[in-house]
């Protein structure tokens, strides 16, 4: 295939990625169980299924290649076994798909794109994510640096139950990789599949998952958990406001609701990232919200990423076992920089040495926070001007030879307008 093919070919699936993701992941269950040859009942127990030999995605390549028309019924066969799997995410993911519907172009562009690939996690992964950037930036929302946010939460905490109300599609708790339970939501039914997908060939343990389609704002379960990781959805906040719901006492700010279910949620030993609006940070429907967080020292970083990334570009770290009393604030806004590798290390290097550098990062006391009425936008903080050291002895000594110059200078004009009174 020319580079130009493959050019067409990608676009092609990036444009089918809801019938795409099916055949990929069928594709990383065939080599799973292909692996696991020598011990098909450890296949068995894990995903709850197995393939017959030409339902195989190997063979059915073979077949496509060698123009065998059957490799398409191979095709349909192999779904119904998944439909049947006693793994209720891979039969729940499975179930919703036509086999008779699945079409010979679609196939062809997923083979010729599975020979140039050996990672099916990564090639997902990409897939989801650019599905994400375009669809997403449709409603002006943001996409968040997974995998930085993950080394935020995990510096100096050890994650053990994870909650995220608003997973998408399971971004954060792949990038986490070590946990023992996780909760998650997703309230769009079509970004819930795409999470399903995403974790099967990422291999996340599913006995170690729960995952709902389900629209969470206020949570009523009390449940608590020491590691909360999640970005809220623009979407979903704008729902809110339509539907005008005064049940929570901040509901006015959706993004603040957002954030105080986090917060009660958050064990006593628990830590929180998460992305938030300028709003929460400055105005005063959250203030109180935000005294609290000071006041109990649990806001540990706040950090305000460049003014090119879209809406929701402030991350929150709040940390109920923090070992400061202070406050650091890291200000990314004027970088004029879209969120990147380079940007991430400095940011994550920031945190983990805690240090402050002129026009990118400062620590507060909460006494300093008090007197600035509890206002949380870094550009507050983080100065850029330079200032020249001088020697206060030097200082004076300026001052002093200063103070002679004027006086000289008195007496000169003083003698001059002696002379001009002469002549009148």
């Amino acid at each position: 295939m020319s580079y130009k093919d493959d050019r067409i070919n990608q676009r092609y699936i990036q444009s089918h990625v809801d019938e795409v993701l099916p055949l990929l992941t069928m594709k990383f269950l065939s080599d799973k169980q292909e692996e696991a040859k020598e011990n098909p009942n450890a296949f068995i127990q894990k995903y709850g299924f197995q393939f017959r030999d030409y339902e195989l995605f190997t063979n059915i390549m073979k077949k496509q290649k060698n123009n065998d028309d059957t490799y398409m019924s191979d095709i349909k066969s192999a779904i119904i076994a998944l439909k049947n799997s006693h793994q209720n995410y891979i039969r729940e993911i499975y179930s919703k798909i036509e086999e008779e519907k699945i079409e010979e172009e679609l196939l062809e562009a997923v083979i010729n794109k599975l020979e140039k690939t050996d990672d099916i996690s990564e090639l997902v992964d990409n897939l989801l994510f650019h599905y994400e950037k375009y669809n997403r930036y449709l409603h002006n929302p943001h996409i968040q640096p997974a995998s930085m946010m993950s080394d935020l939460i995990t510096f100096n905490h050890q994650t053990k139950e994870v909650y995220d109300p608003s997973c998408g599609y399971a971004r954060y708790i792949i990038e986490l990789k070590t946990f023992n339970k996780a909760v998650l939501y997703e309230s769009e039914e079509k970004r819930y599949i795409h999470a399903l997908h995403n974790l099967i060939t990422h291999e996340i343990p599913l006995d170690n998952i729960t995952i709902e389609n389900k629209e969470i704002i206020t949570d009523p379960d009390s449940k608590r958990y020491d590691t909360i990781i999640s970005s809220p959805h623009i979407s979903r906040q704008r729902k809110l406001l339509d539907e005008g719901n005064k049940k929570a006492k901040f509901d006015r700010n959706p993004f603040l609701t957002y954030l105080k279910n986090l917060y009660d949620h958050l064990s006593d030993e628990g830590k929180l990232v998460t992305s938030t609006t300028h709003g929460v940070m400055v105005k005063r429907d959250s203030y109180d919200f935000r005294k609290l967080l000071v006041e109990e020292n649990h806001l540990d970083t706040i950090i305000q990423l460049s003014e090119l990334n879209p809406t929701n570009s402030a991350i929150l770290i709040i940390n109920k076992n923090k070992e400061t009393e202070d406050i650091l604030f890291i200000d990314a806004e004027d970088m004029n920089i879209r969120f990147n590798k380079e940007l991430s290390e400095k940011i994550i290097n920031t945190y983990k040495k805690r240090k402050t550098t002129r026009g990118f990062s400062t620590i507060l006391t909460k006494e300093q926070i008090i007197k600035n009425d509890y206002k949380l936008n870094p550009k507050r903080y983080v100065y850029n001007l330079e200032y020249e050291e001088k020697d206060i002895e030097l200082l004076k000594k300026e001052q002093h030879e200063y103070t002679i110059q004027v006086r000289d200078l008195d007496e000169k004009i003083n003698d001059l307008l002696g002379e001009l009174s002469k002549h009148e």
